[in-house]
């Protein structure tokens, strides 16, 4: 053994450890469990952002200012359900105005392994969108979600496949968590890191905004924007059509993308925007 420390670990939210360091590699000892006020104020913290995001059926996104992401919460807080959909189409406006599609098309899309194949039909849907064919270039964009992930896991169910490729992308942001030093098995779980690391908690959202609305059952679906992969299969509304649904669908997307860099470690998708 080579040395013995106390001291703070983690990315976002620091926790106190002893770290041993030996001349085979290091080992994490966190010294806080899920009794701790400060790990219970974050959960807290977490969930209640969490319980926002989903009151306007989206995730918590990467390449927006902290600041950005505190007003618009803000203003979803303070939203009666009927209107907070119509805040945050607001904000989302400038937040993903058509420079930043753009670069999510043109540099994000192409860099995956499993999207790039699709990055043509997405380009093509954007010039359609702007030249005024809405509904077709929403129409072309539903449907990737679902191909990206039959592409990574052929064979599996879309919801298992959900659940697999955001397991693996969970799984590495723990160990970079704890700086690739081995800990415990209960430290490294999505549970015990959901209010901790930043990049768990998107992960996260993003797995219950594709389970709880895109891959929803339609007799399930509770939703307003009706951006969900069976209504718009067998037809059981047009309100998949919205022009606010494009940039969803461009971001989503892009973050799945991101999502598959970390679950195959290849981080060929930054989680900083260009």
């Amino acid at each position: 053994m080579l040395s013995v420390e106390e001291g703070q670990v983690g990315a976002f939210h620091t926790i106190p450890a002893i770290m041993l360091r030996t001349s085979i590699g290091s080992a994490c000892f966190p010294t806080m469990g899920t009794s701790c006020p400060s790990w219970q104020r974050n959960r807290a913290y977490a969930e209640k952002k969490a319980r926002l995001w989903e009151k306007v059926e989206w995730f918590s996104p990467l390449w927006i200012a902290h600041s950005n992401e505190r007003e618009l919460l803000r203003d979803i807080e303070a939203s009666p359900p009927d209107r907070a959909l119509g805040v945050f189409n607001y904000h989302a406006s400038t937040l993903y105005p058509l420079g930043f599609q753009a670069t999510c098309l043109a540099q994000l899309l192409p860099a995956s392994k499993s999207i790039s194949v699709f990055a043509p039909l997405a380009r093509e849907a954007f010039l359609g969108f702007y030249s005024g064919s809405r509904a077709s270039s929403v129409a072309a964009l539903i449907p990737v979600i679902e191909g990206v992930l039959k592409r990574i896991y052929p064979g599996m169910k879309p919801k298992d496949a959900a659940n697999k490729i955001v397991d693996g992308a969970s799984a590495l942001a723990a160990k970079l968590y704890f700086g690739e030093m081995w800990a415990p098995p209960e430290f490294k779980t999505t549970d015990f890191l959901y209010g901790l690391d930043e990049r768990v908690f998107v992960f996260e959202t993003f797995r219950n905004w594709l389970l709880k609305f895109y891959f929803c059952d339609i007799n399930d679906y509770r939703g307003k924007t009706s951006l969900n992969r069976h209504i718009f299969a067998h037809g059981d509304s047009t309100e998949w059509g919205r022009s606010e649904n494009f940039s969803r669908l461009v971001v989503a997307i892009a973050m799945l993308g991101v999502i598959e860099s970390w679950h195959d470690g290849t981080n060929s998708i930054p989680v900083l925007f260009p």
